[in-house]
């Protein structure tokens, strides 16, 4: 298949496309009524209806519109592609959307087989007579290339139970009435020749796994995938994925309760949309309260009740998460997660933060008294008139809990952070650092613990300062509220009655960028940037302008992206990318 790329560009091209850039709609199952059981990952496409849309896009028509993109297309290889593209048309008397349209009418499956090893692409064509055409019209070209080349035919042809099949080095191909189909493995080919030929029942449309997950695809879904995780994990496929254990105690938060998911779930499914509006991506599998283990009760709560709180807003936020995690769980069931390596860093770990919290246990004592809903925002920083302000302009950011014991936890939360900020004095005077200073500030019921780093006496008014200043730690407390921040303002924001989305139900974890703050936010750091691009990539400051400035107005074309992990009757991912300008 890879050698016939040069003589095949429009057909590579045109399938590239549709199989890594356009996955996916499902269909009646009239495609997987014609693969055999032993199929173990299957991508359904129907590409005409989503390359109208992509060609008719908004945000395709921006990045059309940037000078960048139009000297992209002046790439040799691109202007060898469109050029034979342009053939293409010529021979088959259409336009590429047009042959496209035609020869995917029925649908386009990529699948892979367990029983084979191999893949193999299966399609249905408008009628029976654009499919031949296309394919004498490929092969013609290769031919030819043979030829100029003085190499020998690389086309064979035999015959299947009266199919022509022909193959091109190690792609087998065959046509037959609207459909055609192209392997790696003629065994698969005839398992594929042999349903159609006798009307086999036995399929992968007949799996009790596949049929679950169909049923459970989203109505208006233009992407729709499914694999066979039972027997994945019986192959012993991706060993790691599917032994629940996670490689560090990172990848265990993030993503410890979908391995413990896998372990057990069936199948998994993926479905993608796009529209005017939106990009939605949606990856789920089954899920059952008894498949969890406890250890692993600390990421979805007993029998999956754990639910995130709502996610907050403050002025400026570009990130914002909200998560259900029992951290203390966590932290105290490490033993039971970890393998003997990773557990002797945490212990190590232990002894020291029991030792920086004044001998509190930090599992039971620390993570113990604060609720299991955790917030975390960041949020472009603005520094105040009497404030200097670093050369880098980092964000701030805040992580933000609820006491269990509000009255025991403020006074003791508030020595710990007293004694954390003159331990780091003491750290930052040995290595010739600013020094924190530690101040208060009440409003109400609001109280806050802050430390600021000291300016130099004889630092002239407008001068800039280290990265160090982007940061006043700052512990806050309101109510049962408490929050720990990189700057006063950030906390008091996140303390007050700040603007927060509401997560749907069962959500465990949410996710929202805002395009705007980060936008603005690299433009704050737009003359560092170039600098440093400038420096460590020996780019010209018109190159290292003209890279971030594409960059920003890339930005203009989205609005927010958001992620959430919700669980139930199934435990799905989704991921929505909404466009600027095209909101509902």
């Amino acid at each position: 298949m890879c050698r016939l790329r040069s003589s095949c560009g429009p057909l590579a091209f045109v399938f590239s496309v549709l199989t890594l850039t356009v996955p996916v709609l499902a269909g009646e199952g009239e495609l997987a009524g014609l693969l055999p059981e032993s199929t173990v990952l299957y991508v359904e496409l129907q590409p005409a209806v989503v390359l109208e849309r992509l060609l008719a896009h908004p945000v395709v028509k921006r990045i059309e519109a940037l000078p960048q993109y139009k000297v992209a297309l002046a790439n040799p290889q691109l202007t060898q592609l469109r050029a034979a593209v342009t053939l293409v048309e010529l021979r088959m008397q259409s336009t590429w959307p047009e042959l496209v349209a035609s020869m995917t009418s029925g649908g386009l499956v990529l699948a892979v087989d367990g029983k084979t090893d191999g893949w193999i692409l299966l399609g249905k064509a408008a009628n029976s007579e654009v499919a031949p055409r296309l394919r004498d019209t490929l092969l013609s070209f290769a031919r030819q290339q043979a030829r100029e080349h003085r190499q020998p035919d690389p086309v064979r042809s035999g015959e299947y139970r009266g199919i022509l099949a022909q193959q091109v080095h190690n792609v087998r191909i065959a046509v037959f009435d609207q459909w055609y189909l192209a392997t790696n493995k003629s065994d698969l080919g005839k398992a594929v020749l042999d349903i159609y030929l006798d009307k086999s029942a036995a399929t992968l449309a007949s799996k009790d796994s596949f049929q679950q997950a169909i049923q459970k695809r989203s109505p208006h879904t233009d992407v729709w995938a499914y694999a066979d995780l039972d027997y994945l994990r019986r192959a012993g496929v991706a060993a790691d994925l599917f032994s629940g254990k996670a490689d560090n105690p990172a990848a265990e938060l993030l993503l410890g309760g979908v391995l413990e998911v896998l372990r057990k779930a069936p199948y998994a499914a993926a479905e993608w949309s796009l529209s005017e509006q939106r990009a939605c991506l949606r990856l789920y599998a089954p899920i059952e309260s008894g498949w969890i283990r406890q250890p692993r009760e600390y990421f979805f709560g007993a029998g999956l009740s754990g639910q995130a709180a709502d996610l907050p807003r403050p002025e400026g936020t570009l990130l914002s998460i909200s998560t259900y995690r029992n951290l203390s769980e966590f932290w105290l069931r490490a033993g039971e997660l970890f393998d003997k390596e990773t557990n002797d860093q945490l212990a190590q770990a232990d002894s020291m933060l029991t030792t920086l919290f004044s001998g509190h246990d930090f599992g039971r004592d620390i993570l113990g008294a604060i609720e299991p809903q955790w917030q975390l925002v960041v949020a472009r920083q603005q520094f105040a008139a009497d404030q200097p302000v670093p050369a880098i302009r980092l964000p701030a950011f805040a992580l933000a809990g609820q006491l269990r014991e509000p009255e025991k936890m403020r006074r003791e939360l508030r020595r710990i952070f007293q004694s954390l900020v003159g331990f780091l004095n003491i750290v930052s005077a040995m290595q010739g650092q600013p020094q924190l200073e530690l101040d208060e500030q009440r409003d109400g019921d609001l109280h806050l613990v802050l430390a600021r780093f000291i300016p130099e006496a004889d630092r002239p008014a407008d001068a800039q300062v280290p990265i160090q200043y982007n940061f006043a730690p700052t512990l806050g407390f309101r109510g049962s509220r408490v929050v720990l921040a990189s700057s006063p303002v950030l906390a008091r924001r996140m303390l007050e009655d700040c603007p927060s989305e509401p997560v749907p139900p069962g959500t465990n974890t949410g996710l929202l960028i805002d395009r705007e703050p980060l936008r603005q936010l690299l433009a704050d750091n737009r003359t560092q940037l170039v600098s440093q691009a400038v420096l460590e990539r020996g780019r010209s400051r018109e190159e290292a302008e003209e890279e971030i400035d594409l960059v920003l107005k890339l930005l203009e074309a989205v609005d927010r992206f958001q992620m959430r992990l919700v669980t139930g009757e199934m435990i799905a991912l989704e991921f929505e990318l909404g466009f600027a300008g095209q909101q509902d």
